[in-house]
């Protein structure tokens, strides 16, 4: 149950893109699913999404310890796009996806990406810039946690990475507590008073 055959897209003078396939139901019959679009890629992306929100997705479905890292990504947008957030903080998940996170990860398999390639990326990007880190790390945590909530990893398989260091806080630890600025006015004005009493 959850899985389902090759997609076909086909051209429609009508609709544009249909793209179809057959999904195997919770009853285990299996049924066509359609969807349409103006182009053959959304068309297909489209059809993934449903199949997503379908019940009975995920056990045994398209996802697996083999699927890339690309598949991957392809399914979450395709749920990032039917969630009910700002377009512009959708904008950025994707632009960030796109440029920084897909370019390290797309060529591996779910089962190939682990812990370690996944600290060694977040140091990386550290060092550009904690935002980016972060930013990183939130995305990830998304996208494995897509894969998790639709069976196509283990729960045992995703360990959990550590969460970028602020530069700011290592510093502090390094040379202590900062000291407060209304501790630096009084202790200025104690010598000053000082001074003039002598």
């Amino acid at each position: 149950m959850g899985t389902f055959g090759t997609i076909r897209i086909r051209s429609s003078r009508s609709h544009g893109y249909i793209a179809t396939t057959r999904f195997r139901d919770l009853d285990g019959r299996l049924r066509l699913v359609t969807a349409t679009a103006r182009t053959g890629p959304t068309a297909r992306a489209a059809l993934k999404e449903r199949m997503v929100r379908r019940p009975g997705y995920g056990s045994r479905g398209i996802l697996s310890l083999t699927s890339s890292f690309a598949d991957l990504a392809v399914l979450w947008l395709a749920d990032l796009d039917a969630q009910d957030l700002v377009e512009g903080t959708k904008d950025n998940y994707r632009e960030h996806l796109r440029l920084h996170v897909l370019p390290v990860f797309e060529h591996y398999t779910l089962g190939e990406i682990t812990t370690g390639r996944v600290e060694s990326f977040l140091k990386s990007e550290a060092q550009v810039s904690y935002s980016r880190a972060k930013h990183s790390r939130t995305q990830l945590n998304l996208l494995f946690g897509f894969a998790l909530r639709h069976d196509a990893i283990p729960r045992r398989s995703r360990r959990g990475y550590g969460a970028p260091r602020h530069p700011h806080r290592r510093q502090e630890q390094r040379g202590g507590r900062r000291p407060c600025p209304n501790r630096l006015r009084r202790s200025l004005v104690d010598r000053r008073l000082g001074h003039s009493h002598r």
